[in-house]
């Protein structure tokens, strides 16, 4: 987290790059694919850098990563899940989920425990924030000029 905004927003970028091409998202959705997941990264650091809570920046880099891709998806004429999947890639809690495996493996219960509801509530934590965001009329959304 010590690298600057841009630099983490291009290593997010590069990952739902990735991602969106592993997804087999269209060709030309596949940049926009990447903004929506360097933007909720770069989103999530700064809340959390901000804050000090590290669920919040999670929160409010799902709702931003869900809110692009609603916005994408008007601007594109594409589906918003095109969007969505490689947008919340970066803040999947894939080191949390590693933890807790890793604590299961050497037996060690306690730790086992806490990463495995840190990692539940973040997962429910982007849940949380794709449902508040889809649950808003798509008029809300309709931002910008269409693509032919």
């Amino acid at each position: 987290m010590n690298l600057p905004y841009f630099m983490q927003f291009f290593l997010a970028w590069i990952s739902s790059f990735g991602f969106a091409i592993l997804f087999n998202c269209p060709r030309k959705e596949l940049f926009a694919c990447g903004v929506c997941g360097g933007f909720a990264w770069v989103i999530y650091t700064f809340i959390y850098l901000s804050t000090i809570n590290e669920p919040f920046g999670v929160f409010v880099g799902a709702v931003a990563a869900a809110a692009l891709s609603r916005i994408f998806s008007y601007r594109h004429k594409a589906p918003s899940t095109v969007f969505l999947i490689p947008g919340v890639i970066p803040l999947v809690p894939g080191s949390q989920m590693y933890s807790t495996m890793k604590a299961v493996l050497s037996i060690n219960i306690y730790d086992t425990f806490l990463e495995a509801i840190k990692a539940l509530q973040f997962a429910g934590l982007i849940a949380l924030a794709i449902i508040l965001i889809f649950s808003l009329p798509y008029k809300y959304f309709e931002v910008g000029k269409q693509r032919d």
